[in-house]
């Protein structure tokens, strides 16, 4: 029998949450959500995409707001998050910053470290000016692609062990980092 849910789906306070532009992230065996916020990139955790807890702001600027579009990746024990949003006096959505921010924890606290464009929204006549950024996006985007490759022989090797360790009924212990 299939089990099926709707939204919203339930918070462990009890509270409704909203989670406009969620990006799921599954790590260590649980699952990371980060979504959209006026005052900050909201996260919240889950082990089976159903039962939710909030907690709280991943990241939050002072003098930013409007949150928008969160999305993070782990590399090398570090975890990235790429967001926009703008200055707090600013009301102008056009006027996105495009931003990177580092934590070594899923749930944060971020820290800023760079904002690729001032200016979120690019018209087509500003295009050109980008194409050197698109490519060197391109080439770390194959760089990754590189490591996710041998992410996955990891795991596979790890896979393996424990296939053997369950088999010959022995204990084994390893760490979520690889």
């Amino acid at each position: 029998m299939i089990e099926m849910f709707c939204n919203p789906v339930p918070f462990s306070d009890g509270k409704r949450h909203t989670n406009p532009d969620p990006f799921i992230m599954r790590w260590c065996g649980r699952y990371y959500c980060y979504a959209t916020d006026e005052a900050g990139v909201k996260v919240s955790i889950s082990e089976d995409l159903v039962h939710w807890e909030y907690q709280g702001f991943a990241i939050a600027e002072k003098e930013y707001h409007h949150y928008w579009a969160p999305s993070v990746i782990y590399i090398g024990g570090i975890f990235y998050m790429y967001y926009s949003n703008i200055p707090a006096a600013e009301e102008d959505c056009h006027e996105e910053h495009l931003k990177l921010a580092v934590s070594e924890n899923p749930l944060g606290p971020f820290v800023y470290k760079k904002t690729f464009f001032e200016k979120f929204s690019v018209l087509s006549t500003e295009i050109s000016e980008y194409d050197s950024s698109i490519a060197a996006a391109q080439q770390q985007l194959g760089r990754l692609e590189e490591e996710k490759l041998t992410l996955n022989k990891t795991t596979d090797a790890l896979r393996a062990q424990i296939q053997a360790a369950d088999k010959n009924k022995m204990s084994y212990r390893f760490s979520c980092f690889v």
